[in-house]
């Protein structure tokens, strides 16, 4: 099945709700159809709400705001503030859709579990380091 039928079947599986508009930051009036950069980030925020079986998709909707021109890609996430960015050189649709599935992955996960996550990565890390003077011992695992 090719990646363009099972995006469609996404589509028209998946309850179509009001959807907050990407912003488009485009100060060197590079080429990009905001028409198409919504489109692709629902289409991404669903099937990503599908793949982790949410019943509630219309979660993953959030404002996002993608930023052209930007010779450093990136993603940004301030969750307190709630804004969501995605810097692009130029338009992708690779770039924007790996970008924009990083972001809505990272807003299914609860911030009490990701810190929770951090605090044991850092104590097993911290299980890893040698005493001054004696080898590694063998890696125990997270």
């Amino acid at each position: 099945m090719t990646a363009a039928v099972i995006l469609m079947a996404l589509c028209v599986a998946t309850p179509i709700w009001a959807w907050t508009p990407v912003t488009i930051v485009n100060p060197k009036h590079l080429p990009v159809r905001a028409d198409e950069v919504n489109r692709l980030f629902q289409a991404t925020c669903r099937a990503v709400a599908n793949e982790f079986r949410l019943k509630d998709g219309e979660a993953l909707d959030f404002p996002l705001t993608l930023v052209m021109g930007e010779r450093d890609e990136h993603v940004m996430a301030d969750e307190d503030q709630g804004v969501y960015m995605v810097y692009l050189n130029h338009w992708n649709e690779g770039k924007f859709a790996t970008s924009a599935m990083r972001l809505a992955v990272w807003r299914i996960v609860p911030r009490k579990r990701r810190d929770e996550l951090v605090r044991n990565i850092l104590l097993w890390w911290k299980s890893l380091e040698p005493a001054p003077g004696k080898p590694a011992a063998a890696d125990p695992g997270p």
